[in-house]
This record gives C-alpha cells, sequence and structure tokens, in this order.
C-alpha cells in the first residue's frame, strides 16, 4: 500500500517544490511502467519509475532540463532486463536497524528493500533503511511518493514529535499514520505508520521512539509469519424436517 523503493530516489528528490504528475512509460516487453514526475524548480524535472526484479524492487530516477534526459530515462526503462540469481534471491534481505517492542505483531510481507509487519487490526509499520550519509527534507518527498504507489488524496502535516503526520486514500479508504527517520550507528531506520486512528497512530509512533538501534553484529529483528487463517464455521444441519437453506 505504501510506495516501494522510497530511499532509493531520497537523495534525488531533494528540492522537490510541486505534486507529481503520474504516468506510465512502456517498460520491458511493452509492459506499462508506473511513474512519477516532479517539477523540481531550478533543477528541472524529476522523474521516477518503479521496477520489480525477483524480491527487489528496482527505482530509476533522472534529473534535468532537457528534453534529452526523459529520451535516456525512457530508453533505460524499456531497456530493463532482469535475471536474478535463485541462488542469492534468499539473502536478498533487509536488515533493519531497530527493535521494536510490538508484541503479537508478524510479517505481512518481507521483501529485500523492506518489511511490513501489522496487529492484523489497527496498524501497519513499512521497516525502510537509509543511508547515514542521506541528508533530505522528507516532507517533500512523502506525497510524491504515495501518489506514485497509487494512493490518491494525499495530505501530508508538518513535522512535529519527530514524525511527519500523513493521510492517505487506497481503494476507497482513508488511512492516517505518519513517517519517521531514526538515526543508528550502522544504518538509517525509515518507518511508514497506517494506522486506523489517531490513538494507533500515537502508541505505533511510541514504540518507535523507544526502539533501541541494534548492536555492530547483532542479528536483525525476526517477525513471525501471519497465523493461518480461521477456518470457516460448518454451517448447521437443518432440523428434522427442514429443508437445508
Amino acid at each position: 500500500m505504501v510506495a516501494h523503493a522510497m530511499s532509493g530516489v531520497l537523495q534525488s528528490a531533494k528540492g522537490v517544490e510541486s505534486s507529481p504528475s503520474i504516468t506510465t512509460l512502456r517498460g520491458p516487453n511493452g509492459e506499462a511502467v508506473k511513474t512519477a514526475i516532479v517539477d523540481a524548480g531550478n533543477r528541472g524535472k524529476l522523474t521516477m519509475s518503479s521496477l520489480s526484479c525477483g524480491t527487489r524492487n528496482i527505482m530509476v530516477a533522472t534529473m534535468g532540463h532537457h528534453d534529452e534526459v526523459a529520451t535516456l530515462h525512457q530508453r533505460v526503462v524499456a531497456s530493463f532486463t532482469c535475471k536474478p540469481d535463485p541462488a542469492q534471491e534468499p539473502a536478498a534481505t533487509l536488515h533493519f536497524p531497530l527493535v521494536l517492542d510490538l508484541p503479537g505483531w508478524y510479517a505481512e510481507y518481507h521483501e529485500a528493500d523492506q518489511i511490513g509487519i501489522t496487529d492484523g487490526e489497527n496498524g501497519h509499520l513499512t521497516l525502510r533503511t537509509m543511508p547515514r550519509t542521506l541528508n533530505v527534507d522528507l516532507a517533500q518527498v512523502v506525497k510524491p511518493m504515495f501518489e506514485a504507489a497509487g494512493a490518491q488524496n494525499v495530505e501530508v502535516g508538518v513535522m512535529r514529535d519527530g514524525r511527519i503526520p500523513i493521510k492517505v486514500a487506497v481503494d476507497g479508504e482513508t488511512a492516517l499514520g505518519w513517517v519517521k527517520h531514526v538515526k543508528c550507528p550502522t544504518t538509517d531506520a525509515f518507518v511508514i505508520a497506517i494506522a486506523s486512528d489517531d490513538a494507533t497512530a500515537d502508541l505505533l509512533h511510541q514504540r518507535v521512539s523507544e526502539a533501541r538501534c541494534i548492536a555492530k553484529g547483532e542479528p536483525p529483528q525476526q517477525w513471525p509469519p501471519a497465523p493461518p487463517a480461521a477456518p470457516d464455521e460448518p454451517a448447521e444441519a437443518p432440523a428434522p424436517g427442514q429443508a437445508a437453506p
């Protein structure tokens, strides 16, 4: 529900000044590739296209003033070739640097560049990493990234308590939450929270703010898989002489 490959384009997104236009470009084998184009002021236009390759998500980002840049971007996207190595796919795991106190939560999905965890009811966290050297105003790139992922009516608030509040509409439903950047010694954490209400969003922010960074050489926190779905209850047998529904 949130944009893939967020951290890969943050450096390019410095100076973004407007909402993006969302379009598609011709990708490998003629498939449509969702693309966001943003006015970056005196730096020209920032164009971002998201492609999948095995368990990884690849973001192609270009910036410039001239038509040649757009032509180059289209050529790169169309010529992208994915040949994942099956032997290395299991090793494409994210080493998220925080340890979170969220008992009962489980992994909804586990990808090379992000982990999605949830309680199955009221909250969802997307866990990503960011390079320590990255210095960018997240408030400037949150809206373009969500809209590139298919969200509508994205509202981005002013940072408070170390988080940027957000409100998004996905598949006709409105959700609220926040994004947060946490610095750790090895790498930085980038967290996107989606919650059913303000109280849950506040609680999740408290848990993330209280999380500790993993030590050097310490394995990342592991999240259990989603619990099996409850079996359907058997239909009641009709009473004697009564027709089945």
